[in-house]
């Protein structure tokens, strides 16, 4: 009876908690904002390096005159581009401002042909935010240029690449996307422009060829433009509708362009500074820092090409070239202010070849229908239920068959049942139920009181495989036995912050094992340790979870405790006589404290979007009284290590580690290259790194909007695994 009302209090006192709110968020009524093109100083030319038009005395005068400038508007948010190195730059600028960062490398790498980078180049776009609005990085878009590696470590491709920057905050409580962009840099079409490509021909004496190169050039560079701009605009469409966007950058298009009509147009954007036509932020005629694009000449003193001439003669018009657009939650009247900045020298120098531009918008009337993010769970108002068969095939279980079923808000608290039934060729039968209060998957970057889960599991495994206990174990001693084990966990999740979690929890797990060969290793534990083991144990976990998914994560970072003890079970079994032979029911007499340590980390390698995805883990459980092979930790099959069979390894002490580079083919479908590796012994001293199993993995994904389909084939030394599933290996 005490263990039925101690289950009740526990359960209670969830359920309590979960009516609780306690957010308190402050309120705002505008944002402010400023986009600068930093220019990073370079000529483009060069094959170790590229030539710079300043010392570094003279780039740092820059930086200290834009961080001035700054930090006398204080803005919300900050869109840069042309930083460089930008990793670097972003960091610093962000650490003077006491703001976070996003960044995105868009020039860099090892040199090969066209633009390519030196070494030491590694330009991109940047967005700063106030650390109150909580920026994190959503995505990154390839607008143009070749196929490469882009990102902080490595860099390698062939020509320039345009891409587009998307961060998120959280303001007033909701989501707001932010968007750096800039676009590549060939003149535009003017009249004027037609003048001055006649009188280049006459000084340099080109050719009819040559002018007609030249010209067609030109074309392919402002068709190049406009894909750009009609790709951001697509890619923009597919963003949440009821999130508003500020985007803010450097377009190299005037007002009057194909441009700046496709995105107020197409884009129904509302361009935040309309009457700035008049004040060029690209300004030859007074920005000494652009005097560089006047000359016929590199930092080097090498002669131009007629190409980069034609480019200075466009270069010499004064133009506005950078932009904030505001989505269409937007309203004129919203825009409470929009100016040039950086317009004025300091001690006669500028800070960049482009001014910029800052302004205010208000934000009561746009924010109104965007969703809530961050807070505590609103209450369900709808039932949602789905049923879906499931067709699965493993190494191990054979081809696996039955259905998943799914139903949430039955009592209108974002509760969710989960429900599968599952058998296979091979005699799995695998039948799980869920109960999670709020749904777990709800949870995600929310705020709520508390979450409560239930799950009973009972796994029958009809063929399971047994080599032995501890990472000398081999392939050879394989035999086989029936499985049976049932598992009930009831734990207890409290969210601090949004990525940090903490967790408690009651675990009862009874494991029975028959059917095995009376001459083998087996029989033998068997005989010592008994064919059936039940305990009740308790654990406490805490993590921190900065996955941008849980379904497929892109970037961040898992790092995650646990504790799990079974010496709990003895206050429970002083309720009962020892002379009734009931102590098999709680433990027979085994006690053991299980420690497992996990680090998951993800992040953009290059475009198109590729992902690497690294997870390393380490267990260790000690004994206390006797042992039981029951409670050991598992090592192999198709979430561990791939290519060797379902519990190859069975040790106290675990190490795992696993690394993919997850890679696009075509629409939905994706490629992995992976590699698995783990090792098992009786205790970490006895860990060797020439016991270490390992294998290579190649895989296939097809990603939908809720779930992964997943093919593996593990290459193990001693078996070659194939996994179809659902959801990544980790």
């Amino acid at each position: 009876m005490s263990k039925v009302l101690l289950v009740f209090v526990f359960c209670r006192v969830a359920v309590s908690a979960l009516i609780a709110e306690d957010i308190q968020i402050q309120q705002h009524n505008s944002i402010t904002y400023a986009t600068v093109n930093v220019w990073s100083g370079s000529d483009y030319h060069g094959i170790a390096s590229f030539g710079e038009w300043e010392d570094a005395a003279v780039r740092e005068q820059r930086y200290q005159i834009l961080l001035g400038e700054l930090r006398s508007l204080a803005p919300d948010v900050v869109f840069l581009q042309e930083a460089n190195p930008v990793r670097r730059y972003s960091h610093r600028i962000a650490k003077d401002l006491d703001m976070d960062e996003i960044h995105q490398v868009c020039i860099a790498g090892l040199k090969i042909f066209g633009l390519g980078i030196p070494c030491g180049f590694q330009e991109g776009n940047a967005i700063l935010a106030k650390k109150e609005l909580k920026l994190q990085k959503v995505d990154d878009w390839k607008l143009s240029g070749s196929p490469g590696v882009y990102s902080d470590n490595f860099t390698f491709h062939t020509d320039e690449t345009i891409s587009a920057l998307l961060g998120q905050i959280v303001y007033r409580e909701k989501p707001l996307n932010l968007v750096c962009v800039h676009l590549s840099a060939t003149p535009e079409y003017f009249p004027e422009l037609e003048d001055s490509l006649l009188a280049l021909a006459e000084r340099d004496s080109l050719s009819a060829k040559e002018q007609k190169t030249l010209r067609e050039k030109w074309n392919a560079g402002i068709q190049r433009r406009e894909k750009e701009t009609s790709l951001l605009l697509k890619k923009l469409a597919k963003l949440d509708p009821a999130i508003p966007v500020i985007m803010g950058g450097d377009l190299n298009s005037g007002p009057e362009s194909l441009v700046l009509d496709k995105i107020r147009s197409d884009g129904s954007f509302l361009d935040s500074g309309a009457w700035m036509d008049s004040y060029p932020t690209w300004d030859p005629q007074n920005n000494a820092n652009v005097a560089h694009s006047l000359l016929d000449h590199d930092a080097r003193g090498k002669p131009n090409t007629a190409w980069e001439n034609f480019g200075n003669a466009a270069a010499s018009r004064p133009n506005r070239l950078d932009y904030v657009f505001l989505s269409d939650e937007f309203r004129p009247e919203d825009i409470l202010d929009h100016r040039a900045i950086l317009t004025e020298p300091v001690h006669g120098l500028f800070a960049s070849d482009h001014y910029g531009v800052s302004g205010e918008v208000a934000t009561d009337f746009p924010l109104a229908n965007a969703p809530k993010l961050y807070d505590t769970l609103p209450r369900g108002k709808k039932i949602g239920w789905s049923a879906l068969p499931i067709a699965m095939y493993d190494t191990d279980t054979g081809f696996g068959y039955g259905a998943k079923g799914y139903v949430r808000n039955v009592f209108q608290h974002n509760e969710s049942f989960d429900l599968i039934l599952f058998n296979s060729t091979r005699g799995e039968r695998w039948y799980k139920l869920e109960f999670s209060l709020p749904d777990r998957e709800l949870r995600q970057r929310k705020k709520y009181p508390l979450g409560l889960d239930l799950k009973l599991e009972y796994d029958k495994w009809i063929k399971a495989s047994f080599f032995g206990v501890g990472g000398g174990s081999e392939f050879t001693d394989r035999e086989y036995y029936t499985k049976e084990p049932f598992e009930i966990l009831l734990t207890l999740t409290k969210p601090f912050n949004r990525y940090l979690n903490a967790q408690i929890g009651l675990r009862f797990k009874h494991v029975s094992v028959y059917n095995y060969s009376d001459i083998g290793q087996l029989c033998d534990l068997v005989w010592i340790q008994d064919s059936e083991k039940a305990w009740l144990s308790n654990l406490a976990n805490i993590s921190w979870d900065t996955r941008d998914s849980f379904i497929n994560p892109s970037r961040g970072m898992i790092l995650q405790y646990e504790l799990e003890s079974n010496y709990l079970q003895d206050f429970f079994q002083n309720d009962f006589d020892p002379n009734k032979s009931l102590e098999f029911a709680w433990g027979n007499g085994f006690h053991f404290t299980r420690n497992t340590v996990t680090a998951q980390y993800y992040t953009v390698l290059w475009y198109p979007k590729t992902v690497l995805a690294l997870r390393l883990q380490g267990a260790y459980q000690f004994f206390g009284d006797n042992s039981a092979f029951h409670a050991m930790l598992p090592l192999g099959g198709g979430t561990t290590l791939r290519g060797f069979p379902q519990d190859r390894f069975l040790a106290d002490t675990i190490v795992l580690g696993n690394a993919e580079i997850r890679f696009p083919l075509w629409k939905g479908l994706g490629g992995i290259l992976g590699f698995d590796a783990g090792g098992a012994a009786d205790n970490p001293s006895a860990l060797k790194l020439s016991k270490i199993a390992s294998n290579p993995v190649l895989g296939l994904r097809y990603y939908m909007n809720d779930f992964v389909v997943r093919a593996d084939v593990g290459f193990g030394s001693e078996t070659t695994g194939f996994y179809f599933n659902f959801g990544h290996a980790f």
